[in-house]
């Protein structure tokens, strides 16, 4: 049984047109910081189990293995600078679902293909295979 958070509990710290950052206190004097895309109302942390387990996830994270006739398949990566690690690191493509995702057949597939071109400027092709691994993959 996960947890849910009281909405008292949550306090915004950021909100801006991209994005939103919570300190959500789960516990007297323990908190953690969530970024999101969602209003407080939305947050998966707020919502009971029932209705955590209807909610589309937040963001994609794209495992994509590059296949080209005659050479070994390849893992892509981006190269991002991250300021949390003060350094360039290596990462999958990833990206938070904008609302416009929400409305298409397949929300979390219509996140990926964007922002896989968002980050990468690949084409998601007819006859190029494109699949949900796991919709509760965290990183």
């Amino acid at each position: 049984m996960r947890p849910t958070i009281k909405k008292e509990n949550v306090r915004p710290l950021f909100d801006s047109e991209f994005i939103r950052v919570y300190d959500l206190q789960y516990e007297e004097g323990k908190h953690y910081y969530n970024a999101s895309r969602r209003n407080l109302d939305n947050l998966t942390a707020v919502k009971s189990e029932g209705e955590f387990k209807t909610m589309l996830p937040d963001a994609v994270t794209c495992v994509v293995v590059v296949c080209i006739e005659g050479r070994i398949p390849r893992l892509l990566l981006s190269k991002e600078y991250r300021y949390p690690a003060g350094q360039f690191l290596l990462s999958p493509p990833a990206g938070l679902l904008d609302p416009s995702d929400a409305l298409t057949d397949d929300p979390i597939l219509s996140a990926a293909r964007r922002e896989l071109w968002e980050e990468t400027g690949l084409i998601i092709k007819p006859g190029d295979s494109l699949s949900i691994i796991n919709p509760l993959l965290f990183s």
